[in-house]
Parts: structure tokens; C-alpha cells; sequence
């Protein structure tokens, strides 16, 4: 549970700032990464269970940064980065 508070809390910050630094050109974008493996392994999710049928890995999740950093028009989004997959 405190995890999730965490990540909603990043998710309005980032909103906030998007709204009071856009009039400046400068965008404020947040990544939500989710069922991604890392070097200690994949998470405990079958990927049959994940719509895309894999777990996400490192490169994903860098060239979701890279596209909100490239592109000056997009500002206050989440990219969700998680296979299809949507916790309730």
C-alpha cells in the first residue's frame, strides 16, 4: 500500500509542476514502470498472464525516458509501462 501512495504522489507531483512549468517550455513527464525485470529477475507474474506476453526489461523503460525527454510538446503525462496490464 505505501508503495502505490508513493507512485500516485510522484504521478500528481509531476502533474503539478507540468502545469506551472509548461508557460516556460519546460516539460514535466513521469514513467510508471511496471513488471519489469531487473539483474535480481523478473518479477513473480507468469507472462502468460501479461497481455504482451513478456515481462518489460531496462531498454523499454529507457526509451519511454528518452521519447518524454525528445519531444517538447507532450507535458504532465504518465507513461504507464506495463505490458497491457492494469492493477485495480
Amino acid at each position: 500500500m505505501h508503495y502505490a501512495v508513493a507512485k500516485a504522489a510522484v504521478e500528481g507531483l509531476s502533474h503539478g509542476y507540468a502545469q506551472r512549468l509548461a508557460a516556460d517550455g519546460i516539460g514535466v513527464n513521469c514513467t510508471v514502470p511496471t513488471l519489469i525485470a531487473h539483474a535480481n529477475g523478473s518479477p513473480q507474474v507468469d507472462p502468460a498472464a501479461i497481455p504482451v506476453r513478456s515481462h518489460g526489461g531496462r531498454d523499454e523503460v529507457a526509451h519511454a525516458v528518452l521519447l518524454a525527454a525528445r519531444t517538447g510538446f507532450m507535458t504532465g503525462q504518465s507513461l504507464h509501462l506495463n505490458g497491457g496490464t492494469y492493477f485495480t
